[in-house]
Parts: C-alpha cells; structure tokens; sequence
C-alpha cells in the first residue's frame, strides 16, 4: 500500500529542554527499568497559532520527577514542533491535524527519550502507548477550568 502525504507538514521539531538522571538504590533486587516503567507519564502540550497556517505545538513530558524520585530514570523533556496547513483546509478539518501534530510531537519525544537513556547505565526506556482521546480530555477539563 502507497502512504499518502498528509495535508499537515511539519517543518520542524526541536528539543528545548532535557534532563534525564539516574536514581539509583541499595537494594539489588529492584530492577530500576522496570521502576520506570511504574511511573506516571506527565504530558501537557500548548499550541500557538499565527493564523496563517502555521502552528507551534510545545509538548512537555515528565517522568519521575518531583521532591523526591523512586529509583530508576527521572525524566525532563520538552520540544515543539512547527506545522503548516494549507489556507484552503476547512476549520472542520483542522483539529484533527492538529490532534495528529500533538500526536507527532509526543512520539518525536518519546523516541528523543529511547535514544539518549540507551547511553544510560539503566539502559534504553521507551514508555507506554498513550490514550491520545484520553489525554486530549483531561486537557480540555483544565482549559475549562480556568
């Protein structure tokens, strides 16, 4: 089957921000990749618009982060990525490419985080597929809120 090009082209994607660091234990037993993988994925993403077609989504992942991280990774990352659409997509198509830009960005990070925790001594981490319906939810019950 012959892949289509989307109407969504994304010009660019940049990393903005990263820490990744090691907590590490006494106790032998705990395998800390799998502590890692126990842990919340925190994702919150903004998008600004020029309204001339182009977009800029800035999506942040955090994992294991706070006062006091369980062992294993303790992640920081944050990126955006710049989008065009065409002027003649109608609004009644626009959020869906923009869910997939939001989408995109989440796995340009996600494979940013495999990449450089394979260098770690904890080795490669790669977290969980992510609820996209889910999470764009609970993004618009904290616009609601505000």
């Amino acid at each position: 089957m012959i892949a289509k090009e989307s109407t969504l082209i994304l010009e660019r994607f940049d990393i903005l921000e990263s820490a990744c660091n090691c907590i590490f234990t006494d106790d032998e037993t705990l395998d800390l990749l799998e502590s890692t993988k126990k842990q919340p994925i925190d994702i919150d993403f903004r998008i600004k618009t020029d309204n001339n077609g182009i977009f800029i989504i800035f999506t942040d992942i955090n994992i294991n982060r706070g006062n006091e991280p369980a062992p294993g990774y303790s992640i920081s990352v944050s990126g955006a990525g710049m989008f065009r659409l065409p002027q003649d997509v109608p609004e009644s198509e626009t959020q869906g490419y923009v869910n997939s830009g939001v989408n995109i960005c989440i796995t340009n990070l996600r494979s940013y985080i495999n990449t450089i925790t394979s260098f770690y001594p904890i080795g490669k981490f790669s977290f969980h597929s992510i609820d996209m319906p889910a999470l764009f939810k609970s993004k618009q019950e904290l616009i609601d809120e505000k």
